[in-house]
Parts: structure tokens; sequence; C-alpha cells
């Protein structure tokens, strides 16, 4: 079984449901878009130049100051103590509001300073930057307004006179990067001159083409934060510090406080006082303060984050997301820790100076936020904390009540999570969930919170790498909390299945030793398969990760995974021992000194398809890098001998990466298997077996895998097939141009000469598998007594000469199937070959990458109704309908033995212009499945009468040998129904959409999708005799049963893909129809020559036969068993039908003969005591379980009379009474107990 048995809304278990059915292993997305999350290059502000113009007492002569007026500067009154002294005191002030912004950033401070002294800072703090950001800050609130050509004012030495300072000039000095914050009046003059300056800037360097000096050097990175517009005065109220704009950027806190108590009727009883003894500190989020100030910087981030305009690359591609975060957000929030934390408090300047007529400015320009619904959190956080300051002042030891701002955000996000779209705005809380992974209390919530974020898919990954959670997960990894451990597993699983560029960062901080404890706790199994993924894609082409992860233990604990009881585990713990060796050879030597490689050969039979592949895929990874080592040359080859053990995989994908890995065997053996290609292998046999004696390896290694490879080529799965032939072309161009003689053949004249004067190409090696003794004469006879005598014993053994390639070739151009192909089509095909390029191109596997596939996608939210639940519930209330209908039918006995009596009368006749073989009806949609007695199958409305669709049972275009359709099964009826054919040729093809209408040209047709397809019976050949491929599908346990002409009967467990067991059928006849009991596990199997055996699938296949029942003397038509019940009906060509107690298996209790010969079908209904029998004479005859003819169907001539062809299948519906009769003459009758005089429509 897979990693889970898959059931419908009936809870019915499905087959072939698994991913890997709908992509064959192949990534089914292209790549994930990924938001560039990372800055190109971390910038800092190393250097801060503050220049400060107040020339205290004396007021600048174009400002009218009314009194009393605004006096504080950083918090401070000039006017309370000597000027110098206060000046003084400001610039520590200000120097240390700046430090806690950006502590290790050089401070330097101008106070009063001339221009010269201003040029001489600016210029020093540039060259002490180099190449990183500045601050620059001004004060001109003692100095006249910009002027209105662009520039600022300063002071000569004495302080007699103003002296203005170009913009131009201050651009030169500082350069770029840069940051300016302009405080005084007309501040937006400043920006637009600045603006000016830069674009003239720029068009004089692209005028001399680039040949510019640093003088005028073009301006290229640069912010601007001015406090109000080009012609505001800043507000001068008493209330008010004179510097509110400075005061928001360097006091936010302290600064909202007194807004929002001058602005607010509730916090009137709390004065300024009061506020400056607010407790706690800043830094201290368990305090009042702190608390305050953590709840500040989650609300600003969050504002920014959702107000940020679109302006990169990637504003396009998630526009239909609602990804609203671009390199704007991050250049202004996250590059640089001091813009970062200047840009979230100027978010309160403008708050504060719009409710005082003031706009602050910026570039770049961001939208307006004073009024976004964010500050009323803010103001409602501001409340509940003030609501407890007096209380808390009175009296110290008074516990505080944390704020529910995070708990409350929380929930918003919780239920924003519930119902989640990719096409809805993003989540406003997203900033603040990152917020709230900084406190223990709240983390593991947010955590929890956040996975579920991440689940809902790649743009939720994209959206919370762009708002900065990396960070923050890489420091939770330091975190030794075992309840965190499972969330922060799956956190790194979704966030690497989109972005494997992290593993770097993994290694650099020693991630990986987190995730290798992981995997040998005692987690659960899903959070240890995540920490499987995460450290295969560290060690995805990562040399640091792979030598990291190789001293850290890695394969020694991978190889004590292999045996793990859960699938995905083993198969992750595959995969990590795969990419950890890959390529590097350091680790391929500790496995082969621990044996991992021959560990890993033993999960090649693991009973999970995706496991199994894995291990294909490591192993071929392991191959490689051995040219001067001879033991890893033996072990290589050993491994190369090891593989083919999967060739008759029922997955193509297991097969696929079988062809992917022995192709990279053959680039490092190329001389060997050219050689091989060539006949090289016979001149230098001596000496190749010495050689390889010494190196304890059989001389034909290199014989046996070519064989396996070229047999690869008639894979039925196309992309197998086509990837074999790639490999093939590339050690012998050749190959198909190599003609092989023709053997004298029986037959006519004309076809032997036909034949023997031409030549056959290669690509018939698609019967490389089969035996030249199974040919059969072609015939067009329906079953008959001889049959059996015809059928021989296939061999299993792979061929050894062209002989079987050459009987293969025969078989199919003498076939009756080829009628409509002449021997000079089938030259063409061949030929087609020879005009093919040869590519060399190395096959890489996509293996990984689609097993990644799984974490990039739902997986704590796989639960959730899906898109197609509704659908599904429809069909289930839907077929539950129609079983009560049909239960409450006067013809449905439930398994009864009750004798009836009922009439069946012509419904509906189809023309499908084909002789038909096999009919099958669905038991719950309205159609009826018809194959010709080629590789076509028609689907049609049986209600209507019309064709739905039409396809052809080969694997592709290219695959034109031709097989006839011998069975046909339906799986998972009750649900997406998929549809089973088996060919004379021993391949099983199973479809889906195969009843999705198509059209009869060329470019409308929408053909059925191949789920899977592999060869059942290998040693079957295409002939137009025999019983060809016969199927039984077991549905309860996904089971299905193969034969035909053959000696055994296959089990093949579709949730495994794996043969399980070979019954030996004890008979030299064919096997003709199946059928089973899942409740005893009876097979019984009716053969070529009349008997009937009954096996026991319980035992193993030698000794499972139980009984034979020998009264037939002909080919046995059909076997069925009642239910549960021991009764067994069965018919031959002979015209008996016989009944069988098996509880008294001695002799049929009872039998009748509806013909006396030539009957060519029987069906018995599931359900009500029906059987009907058709022959070629053109008859078809109903009869009850007494053997009581109801009623005969035969041809009559007239326009209403009954048409019917020589019967050659019928069917009964499962449920309804019902039968659909097929003939040789192209005519599909269905008949029905209803006594509706309105036939349908033809």
């Amino acid at each position: 079984m897979t990693e889970h048995q898959h059931r419908n809304e009936s809870n019915e278990r499905l087959s072939l449901t698994e991913p890997r059915h709908r992509s064959n292993g192949n990534p089914t997305s292209g790549q994930k878009k990924i938001v560039k999350w990372r800055m190109n290059e971390r910038m800092k502000t190393v250097s801060v130049a503050m220049v400060y113009c107040l020339n205290i007492g004396t007021d600048p002569p174009d400002v009218v100051k009314p009194d009393p007026c605004a006096r504080l500067e950083c918090w401070i009154d000039p006017f309370k103590s000597q000027p110098s002294k206060a000046l003084e005191n400001i610039g520590k002030a200000l120097q240390a509001g700046y430090e806690r912004l950006q502590p290790r950033a050089r401070h330097k401070i101008a106070l009063d300073p001339t221009s010269e002294n201003a040029k001489k800072m600016c210029q020093s703090e540039r060259k002490n930057a180099k190449d990183e950001r500045v601050l620059f800050h001004y004060n001109g609130h003692g100095v006249p307004k910009p002027t209105h050509s662009g520039e600022i004012w300063f002071f000569n030495k004495n302080f007699t006179q103003y002296i203005p300072l170009s913009i131009y000039d201050l651009q030169s000095w500082l350069g770029c990067p840069s940051i300016y914050v302009f405080d005084c009046n007309y501040a937006g003059l400043i920006v637009n001159w600045f603006l000016t300056f830069a674009e003239q800037r720029e068009k004089d360097a692209a005028a001399s083409q680039g040949k510019v000096s640093s003088e005028s050097a073009p301006m290229k990175d640069f912010i601007l934060l001015a406090s109000c517009g080009a012609e505001d005065l800043l507000p001068m109220s008493p209330e008010l510090p004179a510097d509110v704009f400075t005061a928001c950027l360097l006091t936010p806190i302290k600064m909202a406080l007194r807004w929002f108590c001058s602005n607010s009727l509730i916090a009137k009883p709390i004065t300024h006082d009061m506020l400056d003894r607010i407790p706690g500190k800043l830094a201290d989020r368990k305090t009042p303060l702190g608390e305050l100030n953590w709840v500040f910087t989650a609300i600003t981030d969050t504002i920014g984050w959702n107000v940020l305009p679109r302006g990169d690359e990637f504003s396009l591609i998630f526009r239909l997301v609602g990804l609203k975060i671009t390199d704007v957000f991050q250049k202004l929030f996250r590059q640089d820790l001091l813009v970062a934390n200047v840009f979230r408090n100027f978010l309160l300047a403008e708050r504060v100076l719009k409710s005082l007529n003031c706009t602050p400015i910026s570039h770049p320009k961001l939208p307006p936020t004073h009024q976004h619904p964010m500050w009323e959190a803010w103001d409602l956080a501001v409340d509940n904390c003030l609501a407890q300051l007096p209380a808390m002042l009175e009296n110290p030891n008074i516990e505080y009540s944390p704020l529910p701002f995070f708990s409350e955000q929380l929930t918003a996000f919780e239920i924003w999570i519930k119902s989640a779209s990719e096409k809805k705005e993003a989540p406003g809380q997203l900033p603040i969930v990152l917020q709230v992974l900084l406190a223990q209390a709240h983390r593991l919530r947010a955590l929890i919170l956040l996975a579920d974020f991440l689940d809902l898919g790649s743009w939720a990954v994209n959206l919370a790498l762009s708002v900065g959670i990396f960070p923050y997960v890489l420091k939770l990894l330091q975190v030794v909390d075992t309840e965190l451990r499972k969330v922060l597993v799956f956190i790194w699983a979704k966030i690497l299945a989109l972005d494997k560029s992290c593993q770097l960062d993994l290694v650099k901080d020693n991630g990986h030793s987190y995730f290798i404890k992981e995997l040998s706790s005692s987690s659960a199994a899903s959070q240890r398969v995540q920490a499987a993924f995460i450290l295969s894609v560290v060690t995805n082409n990562c040399r640091p990760g792979q030598s990291a992860c190789l001293e850290g233990g890695l394969l020694t604990q991978c190889n004590l995974l292999l045996n793990d009881p859960d699938p995905m585990m083993r198969r992750w713990a595959v995969l990590c021992m795969g990419k950890l060796w890959e390529s590097f050879e350091e680790a391929k030597t500790f496995a082969v000194h621990s044996n991992a490689h021959e560990k890993l050969c033993a999960v090649l039979t693991d009973p999970v398809p995706e496991v199994r592949a894995a291990a294909v895929f490591s192993l071929g990874l392991f191959i490689g890098g051995s040219e001067k080592d001879e033991a890893r040359s033996s072990i290589e080859l050993n491994i190369g001998i090891t593989l083919p053990i999967v060739t008759e995989d029922a997955s193509p994908m297991v097969r696929k990466e079988l062809v992917i890995s022995l192709s990279r065997l053959v680039r490092c053996y190329e001389s060997q298997f050219r050689q091989v290609a060539d006949g090289g292998e016979k001149k230098k046999g001596r000496e190749e077996e010495e050689r390889s004696n010494d190196n304890n390896q059989p001389a034909s290694v290199f014989p046996m895998l070519w064989k396996v490879i070229t047999s690869m080529i008639s894979d039925p799965h196309p992309e197998v097939s086509s990837m074999a032939e790639s490999v093939v072309k590339m050690i012998n161009p050749s190959f198909y141009n190599e003609t092989i003689p023709l053997p004298p053949l029986r037959g006519s004249n004309s076809s032997r000469k036909a034949l023997t004067s031409s030549t056959r190409k290669k690509p018939l090696l698609g019967l490389l598998s089969s035996s030249a003794t199974n040919t059969r004469p072609p015939s067009d006879s329906p079953p008959s007594s001889g049959r059996e005598s015809q059928v021989t014993t296939p061999s299993h053994n792979l061929p050894n000469s062209p002989s079987h390639i050459l009987a293969a070739a025969a078989s199919a151009l003498l076939s009756p199937l080829s009628k409509n192909h002449s021997h000079a089509d089938l030259r063409a095909m061949a030929e087609s070959h020879e005009e093919d390029p040869v590519e060399y191109v190395e096959l890489q596997s996509v293996y990984y990458e689609w097993s990644c596939e799984y974490f990039a996608g739902p997986i704590r939210s796989a639960q959730r109704p899906d898109d197609h639940h509704a659908e599904k519930i429809w069909r289930k209330r839907r077929n539950d309908t129609i079983k009560q209908n049909l239960r409450t039918s006067v013809h449905f006995e439930e398994n009864s033995e009750k004798v009836v009596h009922i009439r069946l009368d012509q419904v509906a006749v189809m023309d499908v212009s084909e002789s038909t073989t096999r009919v099958l009806l669905h038991t719950f949609e309205p159609t009826i499945l018809i194959a010709d007695d080629r590789d076509g199958i028609a689907v049609w409305d049986r209600e209507a009468a019309v064709r739905i669709s039409r396809f052809r049972n080969v694997s592709g275009p290219s695959q034109e040998v031709l097989a006839r359709t011998t069975s046909m099964n339906l799986m998972n009826e009750t649900d997406n129904t998929l549809l089973l054919i088996g060919s004379d040729d021993g391949i099983i093809r199973i479809w889906s959409g195969y009843d999705e209408p198509n059209g009869s040209g060329i470019h409308d047709r929408i053909e059925p999708k191949l789920v899977t397809a592999w060869k059942a019976i290998p040693s079957l050949i295409p002939s137009g005799r025999g019983a060809g491929l016969v199927t039984h599908w077991q549905q309860s346990r996904c089971h299905l049963f193969a034969s035909g002409d053959t000696n055994v009967i296959r089990l093949w467990d579709m949730d495994k893909e794996a043969l399980v067991q070979d019954i030996v059928t004890g008979s030299d006849s064919c096997v003709t129809t199946l059928t089973s009991n899942s409740d005893t596990g009876a097979v019984i199997a009716g053969f070529g020559d009349g008997s009937i055996r009954v096996y026991d699938a319980r035992t193993p296949g030698r000794y499972g036969t139980v009984m034979t029942l020998s009264e037939h003397r002909e080919w046995v038509l059909g076997v069925e068993m009642r239910g549960s019940s021991k009764r067994v009906i069965s018919g031959s060509t002979a015209g008996d039908v016989r009944f069988w107690d098996m509880s008294q298996p001695v002799s049929s209790s009872k039998n009748f003969h509806p013909f006396t010969s030539n009957m060519s079908a029987i069906a018995v209904h599931r359900h009500t005591p029906v059987l009907a029998c058709g022959s070629s004479s053109q008859k078809i005859k109903i009869y009850n379980f007494n053997g009581e003819e109801m009623n005969e169907i035969r041809y009559h001539d007239g326009f209403l009379g009954q048409r019917i062809g020589p019967v050659s299948c019928l069917q009964f519906h499962s449920l309804s009474t019902v039968l659909a009769g097929g003939s040789t003459d192209s005519l599909v009758s269905l008949y029905s107990a209803n006594y509706s005089n309105q036939k349908m429509k033809m």
C-alpha cells in the first residue's frame, strides 16, 4: 500500500488515485515564483551627521512667533539655562535619540555651525561611511526659511549673518547612499529642490557619457524626510514641542502619549508628569512602557506592510494574489535598522502633524496613513494602559495586566485563515504575528497560526518571507522548547519547499543539527518526515550542506530509518541518502564502509512504489566517480545488476527511474557498452572474463545490462520507452538502421515474398520479451473446441537471440489485426526512426523535485473540502439513489436463488462499424464500452444510443505494434472511474477520462489520459487466436488477477503496484476466464480444455490448486461465482451450462444445453437469478437458474424486427436487468426487462 488507502465518500477503497498516477513522478507545475524577499545587499547607516541651527534667543526675521509658543527642543526648554548650556544639552538629547535607534553608528553633531564646519563634517562622515548610508539631520528653527532657489541657511562665525548653502552642494558633500531629515519651516521646498538637483545630475551624467567629477556625480540612492510642505509653517502651540517632527522620529512613545492625552476625553485625568512616570523600560516588553513600545512597533510595521505601493518586477505577478509587498517595503522597513525605525516613527509624525494642519513629506512618497484603521487599535491599547496608570503610580506593587492587543490580533488572523484564499487581500495581521514570535507567552499560538497560514500555498509562503519571517524562524532554532519543535519543523519544511536557497543559512547557523536530532527523536512520523525533507534540501547540490550533514551523522540516521513502518519516512530517508552522496565522493566512501548501498538495494522490493522509485533514484546517484577505484567499480556494477529487479514493476514511475539510473551506468562505462552494442564482447570475451574475474564480476554483466536497456524500449509507457531509446541511441546511433533477415514463415507465397523482400526495423523490440514458440496461425473464427491445442507454455526468460523479435514480427504481420496496415506501412513506421537526429542529452531525474511538491501543497489542511468536494457528495447521493431504486425493483434479488420469469426486449441497437469482441456496462453512468477486434475502444451513451468517444488502446502515436483487446474492467466505479484494458501482448493499460467527448478531427480530439501501463504477462505475443490476456478486477482489495495464454495466474496488488504472487495453474491449456471471492480468497479459472480449477490465493502459488472440475469438454466461456455463496455457474463453447456446488464439487449439481454447439458467449447477472447465452447463429437465449428458457432473441427481418448478428460477447448490468450483446457484424444491442413501449433513439 502507499502512504494511505484512498477511499471515497462511501468509504469504498479506490485504486490508482495517488499523485503519482496524475503525473508519473513529473512535477505537475512549473517553477514557483519566489518574491524577492532577500535584499540584494544589506545596507547599514553607519554615520549620523546632525546639524542644529537654533541661535537660542534670536528668532529668524521671516517668522513671527506668538506668545506663548512652542519652545521645547528635544524635550528641553532652551530658556531655562544659559543658551550655550541649553544648546549642548539639546545636542546630547538629539544624539541619545539616534543612539537608541542605531547604537553602533558613528554620531557627529554640529551646533549652530558655519557652512564650512558643516561641509567638513559632511565630507568626513561620507569618507568614514565609504559605501554605506549616512544620515543627515538638519534643524533650522533658528534660521530663515529655505529659499525658493534651493538653499538652506547657516551662520557666519560671529553670528551676524545668515549664510545660504545650496542643496546641490550638500548633495556633493554627502553623496549616496544617504538619508536626509529636514525639520524646519517650508521643508517641502528643500525636497522639491533636492529632487530637481538630483534629476539635473542624472542629465549631466548622461550628457557627459559617465565622465563626471565627484562634485556632480548622480544621486542614485537617497531617502528624504521633511517636517512639512513647501508652504507650511510648523505648529507653534505651547502644548507641543517646537520640534514635533523630530520628537515623533526619536521619541515616538512619549510624543504619541502626549498627543493622545491632548485629543482624548477619556484620558483627561492623565497629566504629562504621569506620562513621564510610566513604569518600565522601552526594551522590556513585560513592563507597561515596553509593551506600549512593542505594540507601537507592530502597528506601524503593519501599516507600512498594508499601504506601500507596488513598485518592483513582482507586483504584476502577485497582483492577482493580493501581494502588496515589494522592494519598497524591504528597502524602508527591512534593509536598514535605523531607516526602519525612522520610517515607522514617520507614520506617527504624519498622524500627529496632519491633525495640526501640516503634511510631512517623504521620498519615496508614501500613501496617506494617518487614518489607517490600525491607529484605532493603537488608541485602544494606549487607553487600556493609561487606565491602569494612576493605580500603578499610587501603588507600585500592583500587578500590571498585559494588553489584550496581541491575543486579539491573533484571533483576527485565525478568522482570516478560515476563509483564506489567494485571491483575497493579504492578511493585515501578518507583521503582528511576527512580532508576537518575540514573546514567549504568545509564541506557540503564533507559530501554529503561522504554520496554518503557510499551508495555504506558495503565495502564503511568499507573503511571509516578504514580511520578514526568515530571521525570526532561524533564530528560533536555538530554542529547545519541545512544544515548539513540531510546528517549527513544519514551518521550515514549507519555506524550503518554495525557496531552497535558504539551505546555506541553515548550515551557517548550524541549523542542520537541529533537524538531524529530530530524525532520531521519538516525535511523530510526519514530523520526522518533514525533518528528513529539510535535510535533503540542505544537501541538495550544496557541498557545505553535504559536508556538514555527513559530519553530523545523517547517513547513519538514514540507515536506521530504512525499516521504519511509515512509508513516507522510508522514502525521505532514502532520498536524503541519495542527495547526501550525490557527486560527493567522501559520502560515497562512508556509505561503502557502512554498507549503506547494500541496505538500499533491499528497499527495491518495498511495497510502496514511491519508496522503490526513491531507492532506484538514490542508487543511481551512487553511480559515478569510480574511474580509478576498482572496488568502487565492482560495487557500481553490482548495483547495476541488482537494479533490473524492478523491470517488471507495475509502476512506470519506478521503471522510469530505472532507465535513468542505468543511463548513468552507461555513461560511466560507455566504452564497454559500445563494445557490447558493436559485438565487440565476442572478440574480447576472454580478456574481459579474466578482467572481470579479478573484479569478482561475471563476464556477461555488460551484455546483460545492455539487453535490459534495449528491452525497455518496448516498455508500454511512452515516457519510459522514449528514455530507453535515447540511451540506446547514445551508444549505438545506428540502432534503428540495423536490418534483420526474416526467417521463412507459414502463409501464402505473397506474404512470404513481401516479408523476405524487405527488412524489419528494431522498433519491434516492443515484443522483445516474447517467446518465439508462442506464434499461432491466424484465425478470425470464434472460440472452438480445438483452440486449446494451439496454446503452448510461454517462457519467462529474457530472449537470447533475435529470433524472438523475428517471431513477434511475423506474428504481428500475419495477424488479422494488421489487415489495415500493409507491410509497407509497418516498414514506414520503422524507417521513420532513421531520420531522427541523435541527441546526446544526459537523462535527468525529476523524481526528487516531484517529491518535494508534496510539501509545497496543503498538509495540515489536507482534510479541508477540496474543489471537487461538492461533486463527490453529489456522486455519492446519485449512486445511493440508483442502488435504492434498483433494490426496490421487482427483478432485483440480492444473492437470491428465487426462480424468476422475466422477458428481455430490445431497447437499442448501435452500429459501431467494427466487429465487437468485448462490451462493458458502467454501473452508475449511462455508458457502454465497446472493444473492437483490434485495439479500438468506443464509449457510447446507452440511453441516447450515441457515441461519446473513441480511442485506440496504445500508449502513444509511436507505438504502432497492433495488439488485440482481450479484457476490459472498470475500476473505482463509485468515483472517477478508470478503464483497465488488457491486450494479447500481455500489456495492461489503465485510462482516465475515457468518457470525455472527443471529435473525429485530428485537431479537436480530446484523448483519454494514460494512468499507468505495464506488461502483466511478459511472455505473451500478439496473436489473432487464443485467450490473450485475461483479467479480473477485485475492487474491495484492489487486487488484479491476470492470466491467459500462460501457465500462471498473476496476482497484482494495485495499491502496491507490485506482483504479489504467481499461482501455477497446473494446466498446459490457456486460462480463458477468471473470477474470485475476496472474502474466502478463492480464485476460479476456466481453461481452454474445458476444465475449471479452483485456487486459494492465500497459499503459496505452486500449492494453490484446491480442486479441478472437468465436466466441460471445450473452451470455457465464462465462470461466475454468485456473491458470497458457494454456487458457481459456468458455460463452454460446447453449448452446455453447468451449476456447481462448491461444498460438493464431485459433479455439477445442475446442467442444461442452450445450444448443441457453437455457443460463443455467456453472461450471469450478479444479483438477479438469470443468465444469457449467445451463439454465432445469431441467437441469444435467456434462462433462469432452473434452466427454464424465458425468451429467445433472434434476428428478424423488417423495419421493426430485432437486429442481431453472430453473437461475440454478452454483459449484464451489475444492478439493473439490462443486457448488452455484441456481434461480429458491428451491431451492439441492448435488452431490458423494462416493458416501456418507447424504444431509445438510434
